[in-house]
């Protein structure tokens, strides 16, 4: 049975769909420098300066103005395909869904690849023989090529914990105590 994607995905699923189908007969070179040229537009857009944000998300702005305000900033900064696509967001009210979009267009790709990611927390700072060989079980954990973003956390004593795809994975000390806890109750 295919399950529904949720409503508040499906339009960034759409779009991000339409992204990838666009892509697919780009080289990889052309390919990552649209992604790069995005992730910077995005950060630019989003979270540099929410004043510019703000007025693109804004009904008091005409579609217009809001393509003339991209168009002034961005057009000679990054290639036209990408201010084309942001002038279609804007011109479709979807503008406020160009993060999640990102996102959508980077699962697609991961799982076309067979990469999962996720947020690494550990206990501390670890160097990076370390990180490696935690990507390596990680990886034999899910049977993927896994990428991670190591996080140091203070509310673990020792280990780490991720949620990479569908697993959650703990292996710190805090979490094999609360395992631990629940098995002395369970007898």
């Amino acid at each position: 049975m295919k399950w529904p994607i949720p409503n508040n995905k499906k339009i960034p699923y759409i779009y991000a769909t339409s992204v990838c189908l666009f892509l697919e007969n780009k080289g990889e070179e052309q390919i990552l420098s649209f992604l790069r040229d995005f992730k910077e537009l995005l950060e630019m857009l989003v979270y540099s300066d929410p004043g510019v944000n703000k007025k693109l998300c804004s009904p008091l702005i005409s579609k217009e103005n809001k393509v003339e305000i991209i168009k002034n900033i961005f057009g000679k900064r990054f290639k036209l395909e990408l201010i084309v696509f942001i002038n279609l967001l804007i011109q479709r009210n979807r503008f406020e869904f160009l993060e999640q979009i990102y996102e959508a267009i980077m699962g697609i790709r991961d799982k076309r690849k067979g990469i999962s990611r996720g947020d690494i927390h550990l206990a501390g700072k670890v160097d990076r023989k370390r990180q490696d060989e935690i990507i390596a079980s990680l990886s034999k954990i899910t049977g993927k090529k896994v990428e991670g973003n190591f996080i140091e956390d203070t509310d673990l004593v020792a280990g780490f914990n991720t949620l990479i795809g569908n697993y959650y994975i703990d292996y710190s000390l805090k979490g094999q105590l609360e395992q631990l806890e629940i098995e002395l109750k369970r007898s």
